[in-house]
């Protein structure tokens, strides 16, 4: 056989080899008979529920609400700060990269079966309302995980984070895109862990899906979801009533040594739970309420409850002392069977109910509060008749632990205001998942148990356990109005043993008291 002949024959084997390599190749044309469907994920159904608001704070405006959503951020490193003219006002757009060390999705395993996405170790999503009537307030939770972010990556060289930020477009009626949000961040960008989102109506809906599909889901607030034994994916890290109802009684039980209490609340719902929390934590702790007085709400005239709680006008406690035989200078306190007032309102009718008080002469009354006490207004306008409340609240930005101070200091710098308790919550949220990364958690299982198992995690809210029902257990910061001033007494672990919350004393792991049964 000629020499040239043999070569075309060689040359011609090798070229249909290579075609046929290409071909099988190729994954399969989706379009032809037999192709696997793409799934498509329903989003299950959401309840109206009332508007929901910080325990005793006023809702979040909607002035500064509206903002477009960012669909990807990607950090792999520390942003350097904006100058100090330039207030961040929204995060911007960026499209998902992959970052060194990250897993990638594997080959599938047959030409017409692809294999299930791996999941993205460094990716987590983040579920918030970034535009409406809540924008606002979820831009402050966001301002608050891009500065855990910094702070992150910062402490951890080595960590490798992209955050996918998604827009919930929830409303304090409506779950807004909740559901199909969470789907999105698990199933597309394959996230190993969700923030958010921060409403109760969105945060169930996205609960169902990130417990479906087996991914661990930790909210910033969520007021009201009611936490769900069967979700064991699902957590939360947030100032319910319950926990501040149950911190100022510790701290009036256990500090201040009072044993007998009268309540004042508001009959509507925020009043009636921190009413019954509070009654309930008073008797675990072996005091005792001996009168519950309510208020219809918009309420500004208190003079039958404060006739009801035993006070007295000038003129009859004249009367009084005229019986007596005493002089009308003469002091003659009134006799009352309770130390001190729980009022859990909002500062707005805590400066409306602090003067019919004393005016009904119950000047050795001690007024607590809850959250809702904690606003400079209420200095503006309580005056001296509120010196010496105490209360609690989740955050204080004027506190002077070393962590809070940096934090506030920090915040201030990057983004031109003071942080509040929304952008507390957001930041210590972040970080607890961003610790979880950092102590080598790759698959959303390893996230799930560290986050079950949390213990004693040093956040800007205190230090914080994780509760049995996988929501937050923590300190609270105690507060008093002293010299015109709101001041930071301490802080107070209500779910912990006394002797462990003094200042100064450290927490101990055999500290915990028992878990406060489900009815409170």
């Amino acid at each position: 056989m000629p020499k040239n002949t043999w070569k075309l024959m060689v040359a011609a084997c090798v070229a249909a080899s290579f075609i046929t390599g290409c071909k099988a190749a190729l994954p399969p044309d989706p379009s032809r008979k037999g192709a696997a469907p793409v799934p498509k994920t329903t989003p299950a159904p959401e309840a109206k529920r009332k508007s929901e608001t910080p325990p005793g704070k006023s809702g979040p405006e909607s002035a500064d609400a509206a903002r477009k959503t960012p669909p990807v951020k990607t950090a792999t490193g520390p942003a350097p700060p904006p100058r100090p003219s330039e207030t961040p006002q929204s995060p911007q757009k960026e499209t998902p990269g992959e970052t060194p060390g990250t897993s990638q999705t594997p080959p599938p395993s047959r030409a017409d079966e692809p294999a299930p996405a791996a999941v993205h170790a460094g990716r987590v999503g983040v579920m918030l309302p970034l535009s409406g009537a809540l924008g606002a307030a979820g831009g402050r939770v966001h301002q608050g995980i891009q500065l855990a972010l910094r702070h992150s990556l910062a402490k951890y060289p080595g960590l490798r984070i992209q955050l996918a930020i998604r827009d919930t477009k929830s409303t304090a009626q409506s779950a807004g895109d909740a559901a199909e949000v969470a789907a999105e961040l698990i199933e597309k960008e394959r996230a190993i862990a969700l923030i958010g989102p921060l409403i109760t109506e969105a945060a169930e809906g996205a609960a169902r899906v990130a417990n479906r599909l087996e991914t661990p889901m930790l909210t910033p607030f969520a007021l009201r979801m009611r936490m769900n034994p069967d979700f064991p994916w699902v957590f939360r890290n947030s100032l319910t009533n319950r926990l501040q109802a149950r911190g100022v009684a510790a701290y009036a039980v256990q500090h201040l040594g009072m044993r007998r209490f009268a309540v004042l609340y508001p009959a509507e719902r925020d009043g009636i739970e921190l009413t019954d929390a509070f009654t309930q934590a008073v008797e675990n702790l072996g005091g005792e309420v001996v009168k519950i007085v309510s208020f219809p709400e918009n309420a500004t005239d208190f003079r039958e409850q404060m006739l009801a709680l035993g006070g007295m006008d000038d003129r009859r406690l004249n009367r009084r002392r005229r019986s007596l035989g005493l002089k009308r200078t003469d002091p003659h306190p009134i006799d009352l069977n309770f130390e001190a007032l729980f009022v859990p309102v909002r500062h707005e009718e805590a400066v409306l109910i602090a003067p019919q008080v004393l005016f009904y002469n119950m000047r050795a009354v001690r007024l607590l509060g809850g959250s809702g006490w904690n606003d400079p207004r209420l200095l503006e306008h309580g005056e001296r008749y509120v010196e010496g409340a105490v209360f609690v609240d989740g955050f204080f930005a004027g506190s002077a632990e070393p962590m809070v101070a940096r934090f506030v200091s920090e915040f201030k710098m990057i983004f031109g205001r003071t942080p509040d308790i929304f952008s507390a919550l957001g930041y210590d949220a972040a970080r607890i998942i961003f610790s979880a990364l950092a102590r080598g958690a790759k698959t959303r299982e390893d996230v799930r148990r560290y986050l079950a198992s949390l213990r004693g995690f040093e956040g800007v809210t205190g230090l914080t356990d994780m509760g049995p029902d996988n929501d937050s257990l923590r300190q609270l910061f105690v507060l008093s109005v002293q010299e015109k001033k709101i001041r930071h007494l301490q802080m107070v672990a209500p779910h912990r043993r006394f002797e462990s919350a003094l200042p100064g004393a450290a927490w101990r792991e055999g500290a915990l008291l028992p878990p406060v049964p489900a009815t409170q």
